[in-house]
């Protein structure tokens, strides 16, 4: 199987993905939607062929690993319907191919920034931005270049409910104004 290039497992009652999928290099398209898996192995990241990696309706899923942002040839990475997803790697940028990106979680410390969607330009369709209350700086989401992703049609940007002292109400108005005035 080294040379096989299509996998789908979608709608299978699979939990866990072993380690040995990193090993199928000429893989292009990864289907594991509607499956329970909480996460992906770190070898995820040797499949350097892959365009097309889809976890959409896995409601288990809770993170994406680090090693995912080696997939420069990525095209299509449709996490949507993916409520559990928390965790989102930095350097989410240098997946500058992505046409495809349904959810993006923005977190703290080693984490997804928003400044991470600046060289994605070929984003198409819905695009979620959750975590928003994360952003400490205002500068970080102009840097993303909301405004230059054309094919964008419909964008959510998500804050937390919850308002404590480690949020700052100025920042937030800044993240959601440096959107509207470039839509």
């Amino acid at each position: 199987m080294q040379f096989l290039r299509v996998l789908s497992l979608a709608n299978f009652n699979i939990e866990e993905v072993p380690e040995s999928i990193g090993s199928l290099k000429h893989l292009r398209y990864l289907n594991l939607s509607e499956t329970k898996i909480e996460c992906l192995p770190e070898q995820i990241g040797n499949l350097h062929n892959l365009q097309s990696l889809l976890l959409s309706n896995c409601h288990s899923l809770f993170i994406l690993p680090n090693s995912i942002t080696k997939l420069v040839n990525l095209r299509h990475l449709d996490n949507s319907n993916t409520p559990r997803l928390n965790k989102m790697p930095l350097g989410l940028g240098r997946l500058t191919c992505l046409q495809t990106l349904c959810n993006v979680v923005i977190g703290g410390a080693g984490g997804c920034r928003i400044s991470d969607l600046k060289g994605l330009v070929h984003l198409q369709g819905q695009l979620i931005i959750k975590g928003l209350h994360k952003v400490k700086d205002a500068l970080q989401a102009k840097e993303a270049n909301l405004h230059q992703k054309k094919g964008i049609h419909d964008l959510l940007m998500e804050w937390s409910y919850s308002f404590d002292d480690s949020r700052s109400r100025t920042t937030e108005y800044e993240v959601l104004e440096a959107r509207v005035k470039t839509f």
